[in-house]
């Protein structure tokens, strides 16, 4: 049963084939007939990505970050630590350097929309004539 389908060869102009691309997620295996227009991913499919970036409120940044997480996530569950004698594999640390990549991406993700954010100030719709600010009795919350 495959579970990581996605499109083949890769849209690098669409949004899920940039996402698919910067997180490395290229190797894909293209489908026998009649399915030779789709493959099966290592670890996402082209709905998951799409999922990510719509979750993600169609931030391209928060949306990498989400997926770096999830990759932290599965190199977690796969993670290992065996020695014997003179060889020892230890690949934990993979984990958490995916984890740590997934934070900058979201920290970038966040300073761009503090970015976003400063260009945006409040005006009021109603500005009070400078005669009714002077008269108490003309403000509607005056007692």
């Amino acid at each position: 049963m495959t579970t990581n389908i996605g499109a083949w060869p890769i849209d690098a102009t669409s949004i899920v084939g940039q996402l698919r691309e910067v997180v490395g997620d290229i190797d894909g295996v293209q489908l026998p007939p009649p399915d030779e227009s789709m493959a099966e991913f290592s670890y996402f499919s082209d709905s998951e990505l799409d999922s990510l970036y719509s979750v993600a409120e169609q931030s391209f940044l928060r949306a990498t970050g989400l997926a770096y997480r999830r990759l932290a996530v599965y190199l977690t569950l796969e993670s290992t630590d065996i020695q014997s004698d003179d060889l020892r594999i230890r690949t934990i640390e993979r984990a958490k350097a995916m984890r740590q990549i997934a934070q900058d991406f979201m920290a970038d993700a966040d300073a761009d929309d503090e970015r976003a954010g400063a260009d945006i100030f409040m005006v009021s719709p109603y500005v009070r004539p400078e005669s009714e600010t002077r008269r108490p009795e003309a403000m509607p919350w005056s007692i």
